[in-house]
């Protein structure tokens, strides 16, 4: 689940910022400005009943700037579009999952920028008990 998480977030930083190249995996040296790194913090999962789990993760999207002379008014303008783009609507997995993002926190560096924020997913299972053995018993 995690990884179509961050696939799906992916998909929409690479279609509203065309030509940034977006990273979901260890930051390495030499990455070219600007770009995307993509980072699960934490996972946790709760049984709430037999049939349901919630799956909680706390995610950063990180935003190395281009421009070192005129980062942070580039951090502004990319601030403010990430906070529109995760805070609009709901992001949709597949045709089953969806979540929405409630609030977020925003720390704005020298040279880069970092939004953190908490999914929060239902996960309901397809738990149809399997009734095939009925299919022999005979009612007189």
């Amino acid at each position: 689940m995690i990884q179509k998480i961050i696939k799906v977030l992916t998909e929409i930083l690479e279609n509203e910022f065309t030509g940034v190249e977006v990273y979901s995996t260890d930051i390495e040296a030499g990455y070219k400005s600007p770009c995307f790194f993509i980072m699960c913090n934490s996972v946790k999962t709760e049984k709430l009943s037999s049939k349901i789990d919630t799956l909680y993760i706390n995610l950063d999207v990180l935003y190395a700037c281009e421009d070192r002379k005129i980062n942070q008014k580039e951090c502004f303008e990319i601030s403010e579009k990430l906070r529109n783009i995760f805070l609009e609507k709901p992001i949709k997995i597949d045709d089953n999952i969806a979540f929405q993002i409630f609030e977020n926190s925003i720390d704005i560096e020298a040279n880069y920028i970092s939004i953190t924020f908490d999914i929060e997913i239902n996960l309901i299972k397809d738990t149809e008990e399997d009734l095939s053995y009925m299919e022999d018993v005979s009612i007189k």
